[in-house]
């Protein structure tokens, strides 16, 4: 099809063509006259080789020199265009989602793989599996790798010193954590535990009172061969009557080992199956925190840690427990009493009244401690090194958490 073709008009049969006018070959609508010419001639557009001739009766609109077959074909496929890049967004937007949850998903597992590494940097220090070889060396550090984490182990420093508390040092632990592309890196801070085993079967900071022929406070081990001091007190000792003090040596007196009492219930503290944090004084009778058989007794189950925060006074009256008793204030015992693993006081510790009260660990008290046995019951304190491993505190506890990078 020829675009804007010269055709010659016979007079007298083609005659007053006019622009619009509809243009026919053999019955076959052809187009329209674009264009009169002055001579007589019709600009159109048809095929070589067709007879020509028009007809006045229908007039043509709005047709331009294009094909109407054209303008079809240009249309559909702008249509099926408009389709597919609709289709391709439609299919990249579900990619790109797809994409998300996987980052998302491999971002979440790269986390749980970085906290599986400083859980078994703990368990390592812990087991001595690693060991702090230099506790005062600003730059030491330790470094192990797992299948989808590495580990670094490193002391807290403030400029050039190793920062410490409850006596050693504090320690970083920096876990990278990796899934696939993704990496997660989390930071905790750890302290060790201080030592909490009884330096002897009574360690007071005060000055210690044993009154009564019924009072017996042993240091040698009654489950093993350890040999410990009766009492260690950084005062003085005053003994009436006959108690029993025996250990290795029975009595030392004037002792420059001042243990940090509330360092170590601040530590233990959080590891308590019964708490109270009180704002008075608190008299509690026939309490149980943990069960025990036999004779001498032994507990039947787990270790009890029975905290008692705010620094008030703490009657325990014909009560019993295994596990660690910790009292930020003063304590007194009073009537039949039985515990075993150690028992912590920061303030006084007095045993009052009758009935037999029976401690199989360990005592340290803050501040003075007097025990009176009247003829009707007995007082007693016994060393036992099997409370070690029975007690079972962490020896690492996390202090703080940071995620650097996720």
């Amino acid at each position: 099809m020829k675009q804007g073709m010269i055709v010659n008009v016979m007079p007298g049969v083609y005659t007053d063509l006019q622009k619009g006018d509809q243009i026919v070959i053999d019955d076959i609508e052809l187009g329209c006259v674009k264009e009169v010419l002055p001579d007589g001639r019709v600009k159109v557009v048809l095929e070589d080789g067709k007879n020509l001739k028009a007809d006045r009766g229908q007039v043509c609109i709005a047709r331009e020199e294009t094909n109407s077959k054209g303008y079809v074909l240009v249309l559909g496929l702008l249509l099926t265009l408009l389709m597919s890049i609709l289709a391709m967004g439609a299919m990249s937007a579900a990619i790109f989602d797809i994409k998300i949850a996987s980052n998302r998903s491999q971002a979440t597992q790269a986390f749980y793989n970085s906290e599986s590494g400083w859980n078994i940097a703990m368990a390592k220090l812990s087991s001595d599996e690693i060991v702090d070889t230099a506790t005062s060396d600003p730059n030491w550090s330790s470094t192990f790798n797992g299948t989808d984490f590495n580990v670094t182990v490193s002391h807290m420093v403030n400029g050039s010193n190793v920062v410490t508390k409850y006596g050693s040092p504090i320690y970083i632990v920096t876990s990278r954590g990796t899934r696939y592309e993704a990496t997660q890196v989390t930071q905790i801070q750890i302290v060790k535990r201080p030592h909490i085993n009884p330096r002897a079967a009574l360690y007071a900071k005060g000055g210690i009172s044993v009154k009564g022929t019924s009072t017996v406070i042993i240091g040698t081990d009654i489950c093993g061969s350890v040999l410990l001091p009766g009492i260690i007190t950084m005062s003085d000792v005053t003994v009436n009557g006959s108690p029993t003090i025996e250990g290795s040596p029975p009595i030392i007196e004037h002792s420059t080992e001042n243990l940090s009492l509330t360092d170590m219930i601040s530590y233990m503290k959080d590891f308590s199956t019964e708490s109270y944090e009180l704002t008075q004084d608190k008299v509690l009778t026939n309490q149980t925190y943990g069960e025990l058989a036999g004779d001498p007794p032994v507990p039947t189950g787990n270790a009890e840690v029975v905290y008692f925060g705010g620094g008030k006074n703490v009657k325990l009256t014909s009560s019993s427990g295994a596990g660690i008793l910790m009292v930020d204030g003063n304590l007194e015992i009073s009537g039949g009493f039985t515990w075993y693993g150690i028992v912590i006081v920061t303030g006084d510790l007095k045993y009052t009244g009758g009935g037999e009260k029976l401690i199989i660990g360990g005592v340290m008290s803050g501040d003075t401690t007097e025990m009176d046995a009247t003829i009707s019951g007995n007082a007693v304190i016994k060393y036992c090194s099997s409370i070690n491993d029975f007690l079972k505190v962490p020896k690492y506890k996390k202090v703080a958490w940071k995620q650097i990078k996720g």
